[in-house]
């Protein structure tokens, strides 16, 4: 048994009305209760015996925003879903909803705060599970979740091992203590963690034959990164003999031996029979939680009553909201094509793959429709299955924008094996990082910027429990309303060293190459020794209807003193295109005032055009609550992020998908994509007709 606090149990006036012995028998229908302002609970936690739990189970040290006395001091709520039968594993559920509102100044977003309270398990309660009466791992327990895992049938669609040749994967071998040469149906274990700026020991072109000796790794122990040295302990201790580690299985100075395995990344974490994720670390010197350094210690039961309980240790999710490791976009990749991963952390081990979640503490976490485990947590091949094929593709884009790199220009490597492995699953080939199956929908919706890694971007500290689409706006979900998008542009080509390709030809997934020369097929094209001579590699040649924006006034929005903080926060890096009479008719997305450009330069392109049935306040109404965030904007400032509803009216039609470049010459570069409406375009456009553009 745990240590238990025993002492009086005293509840506080607001406490003492609970049906606490009610919380774990038959319950026909969910108790929702308030509870009161979480600092009013935080000062009678003192004194009440449940508010000291409620207080333990939020773990709001954990929240990125806590300052204490300040924040969060949202109003608390108890839940305790229906029961058909008495059970000891019955969970209350302690939440507050955090929203823009009531964050610190100038972040904005919404998700739950929560946490979990529920009965001690007891030592052989469930032989899937363990008492955390100790900070020790419980390796057995792990490794009974990675043999369990290949009887899982869902676990193991679509997954086959990988040969190539003699190519094979080199291995940590934990028992012989060296590199070894495996095929790759081999059982082996992969780890994921952050490297940091360290220069640490690592196989090179001088030791891998040496590093291929039995016992040699022994001799540079000291030498080895803390967070591998404790992969290898861990890895036979959960009886599993072979390590992927990529600092040793890829000879770092060897560029032909990277070229061989690094756009296989996706294969080497797919095959893996699990992969063993380093939260805790800033960099590789950091060890393994419960291996090298002692975890968290639990929380002590309080007996209420005749009754003990105790505040259960946190959902993963929380434990990942200042973890680094979350942070990076390498570990992103190797997190989706992981298809069983253990994540160590400093409370305990989480175990997650297609057909289980768990953790050493039995703890059933849920809460209604939200996520509370890791974002990543979902297998690439799993995740696909529950989404459409552009909200897949947009899903991975969107995380891997958000994530860091040290180095610049691995931006398309840390992306390469996500393209690679789409390719495979849908018969896709790629463009700049993007589909050319509705190359232009992605294009007009930001994801080109995405893909680019935009280091210098701002990002607010925001969590959406449900997401929204921004671009176009009236693509928003939720609201039940279809949209229909028509191109305004014939085609688009990209120049290759060759000629120009034409992107996405019908029935031709390689496209179509035209030669340099001229030619009638070639939409406009200058003569070909022009070409060869000005236009950047990789650039995009299509024609379209542009103008310059002098017409147009661009800059910060200029918002209205009654606008919410989340429709604020919403639109930060937008900026708002202004007519001649000073009227807000567009939004512009991604564009950076800091950065220098010369507006006398700037040109607005019009790339497609959007229509979608008018959203009404009823409709927002009418939409069930788990189907949007807690925060979600009203109609009016629906439509308000694009354009001023006092000037501009709804119409069919009137949302135009725009680009805002800046002219280069013969070439244009993107500064940012958006909407205008249809109505501030017309009046500007005047008569034009389409011109050759060429987006380097």
């Amino acid at each position: 048994m745990p240590d238990l606090q025993d002492q009086p149990s005293h509840l506080c006036s607001r406490c003492s009305t609970l049906p606490l012995d009610a919380f774990f028998d038959i319950i026909p229908k969910a108790i929702e209760l308030e509870l009161g302002l979480f600092y009013d609970i935080v000062a009678k936690s003192e004194d009440c015996s449940f508010c000291q739990l409620v207080v333990q189970a939020f773990y709001v040290h954990l929240d990125p925003h806590w300052q204490p006395g300040e924040y969060p001091n949202q109003m608390c709520y108890l839940l305790v879903d229906e029961q058909k039968a008495a059970s000891s594993s019955s969970l209350i559920n302690v939440y507050c909803d955090i929203t823009s509102e009531s964050m610190p100044g100038g972040i904005f977003g919404s998700y739950k705060l929560l946490g979990f309270i529920g009965l001690p398990l007891q030592d052989g309660t469930n032989d899937s599970t363990q008492n955390l009466t100790t900070r020790e791992l419980s390796y057995d327990l792990i490794s009974s979740w990675v043999e369990e895992c290949r009887l899982h049938d869902k676990c193991n669609v679509g997954i086959s091992p990988y040969f190539e040749g003699n190519t094979g994967i080199w291995l940590v071998d934990v028992q012989d203590m060296c590199l070894v040469h495996q095929p790759w149906n081999c059982r082996y274990v992969a780890l994921s963690y952050v490297w940091g700026s360290l220069i640490t020991f690592r196989s090179q072109k001088a030791n891998f034959h040496s590093l291929q000796l039995p016992a040699s790794l022994n001799g540079f122990m000291g030498e080895i990164p803390q967070v591998i040295q404790d992969a290898i302990v861990f890895t036979a201790k959960i009886k599993q003999r072979y390590l992927w580690v990529d600092s040793l299985c890829i000879v770092q100075d060897d560029d032909a031996f990277k070229e061989r395995y690094i756009p296989r990344m996706h294969l080497i974490y797919q095959s893996a029979v699990a992969t063993i994720i380093a939260t805790t670390g800033k960099d590789a010197n950091k060890g393994l939680p419960g291996v090298s350094y002692p975890r968290e210690k639990p929380n002590t039961p309080i007996k209420i009553g005749a009754r003990l309980l105790e505040a259960k240790s946190p959902a993963l999710l929380p434990l990942m909201w200042n973890s680094k490791w979350k942070t990076r976009a390498w570990t992103f990749q190797e997190a989706v094509f992981s298809r069983n991963r253990i994540y160590l952390t400093d409370y305990q081990v989480y175990w997650v793959c297609s057909s289980r979640r768990a953790s050493e503490s039995g703890t059933a976490y849920s809460h209604r429709n939200v996520r509370l485990w890791d974002n990543s947590s979902t297998s690439l091949l799993s995740r696909s299955v529950d989404m459409s094929r552009r909200d897949f593709y947009e899903s991975l884009v969107k995380e891997v924008s958000n994530r860091n790199l040290s180095y610049h220009s691995d931006s398309l490597s840390a992306f390469a094996g996500l393209l690679s492995k789409m390719g495979e699953m849908y018969g896709w080939s790629f463009v700049s990082a993007i589909p050319e199956s509705n190359f232009e929908s992605f294009l007009s919706g930001g994801c080109l910027s995405a893909v680019c890694f935009d280091q210098e971007k701002e990002r607010s500290m925001t969590r959406m429990s449900s997401s929204a689409a921004r671009l176009p706006v009236v693509g928003r979900r939720g609201t039940g309303k279809a949209v229909t998008t028509k191109s305004e542009v014939g085609g688009y080509w990209i120049s290759e060293r060759t000629g120009f390709k034409k992107i996405g030809e019908p029935g031709s997934p390689n496209g179509q190459i035209l030669a340099s020369s001229p030619s009638e097929k070639q939409p406009n094209m200058p003569d070909s020794d022009h070409l060869e001579i000005d236009v950047p590699p990789n650039t995009l040649m299509f024609k379209a209807h542009g103008i310059v924006a002098k017409p147009f006034e661009i800059k910060l929005p200029n918002f209205d003193p009654a606008c919410s903080r989340y429709f604020r926060g919403n639109l930060t890096r937008a900026g708002w295109v202004y007519d001649s009479n000073g009227r807000h008719c567009g939004t512009l997305r991604g564009i950076n005032f800091s950065k220098y450009h010369d507006q006398e330069k700037w040109e607005i392109i019009l790339l497609s055009r959007s229509d979608q049935d008018e959203v009404l306040q009823a409709n927002i109404d009418a939409t069930p609550s788990t189907d949007l965030p807690p925060e979600y904007p009203s109609a009016k400032e629906y439509y308000e992020e694009i354009f001023d509803t006092t000037a501009y009216k709804y119409r069919r039609w009137w949302a135009l998908n725009i680009m805002l470049v800046e002219r280069k010459g013969m070439w244009v570069e993107r500064v940012a994509v958006g909407q205008i409406h249809a109505d501030a375009w017309e009046s500007a456009l005047g008569q034009s007709s389409p011109e050759t553009i060429f987006l380097a």
